[in-house]
Order: C-alpha cells, then sequence, then structure tokens
C-alpha cells in the first residue's frame, strides 16, 4: 500500500485525515506522515488497510497498464448517504 493509495481511498470514502485517524487510534498528524511517506509504523498500515478494506476499498498494485491504485468494491456501501427517498415513510419520519 503507498502513500497514494491511502489518500485515494481516503477521499472515495470522503474522509478527513481526522476522521480516518480517529477510527484507527491515531492522530490527524500521524495520518498525514504516513500519506507523506515518512511514517512506516507497520502495525498502522495493517489498521489502515483493514479499516480500508472493511469499507470496501480493494488496493491495486501497478502493473504494465498503470500505477497503483485503488477500487471501490461493487455493492459494498463505502459511505452513509443517509436514508433513500424510496426508504421515507411515515414510519420512520423522526
Amino acid at each position: 500500500m503507498k502513500p497514494v493509495q491511502i489518500r485515494m481511498a481516503r477521499a472515495a470514502l470522503g474522509w478527513g485525515a481526522g476522521e480516518l485517524g480517529e477510527a484507527i487510534g491515531l492522530s490527524e498528524a500521524d495520518v498525514e506522515r504516513i500519506e507523506a511517506g515518512t511514517g512506516t509504523d507497520p502495525a498502522a498500515l495493517a489498521r489502515l488497510r483493514s479499516a480500508f478494506e472493511a469499507k470496501g476499498i480493494l488496493f491495486l498494485d501497478a502493473d504494465e497498464t498503470g500505477g497503483p491504485g485503488v477500487r471501490v468494491v461493487e455493492g459494498r456501501i463505502v459511505c452513509d448517504e443517509g436514508m433513500r427517498p424510496e426508504e421515507l415513510n411515515a414510519s420512520n419520519d423522526g
């Protein structure tokens, strides 16, 4: 997992560095160091990867067609945008 992939995954989820850090027990500054390529704690990187994969992010290695990347696994809910209009009814009117 490359620093650029971490930034891509975070963007795909709509997370700020602080939100990601909070989700895995790191400070915002720690996340920013990792994304800059200067934070290489293996345990922190493993927590990052696990958190992203749990949200449906797949990490892609560089190959002959392009550099490293990420993909959102189809069918996985990546970010909660609230209830969909067809789910709204009188029984869940808050």
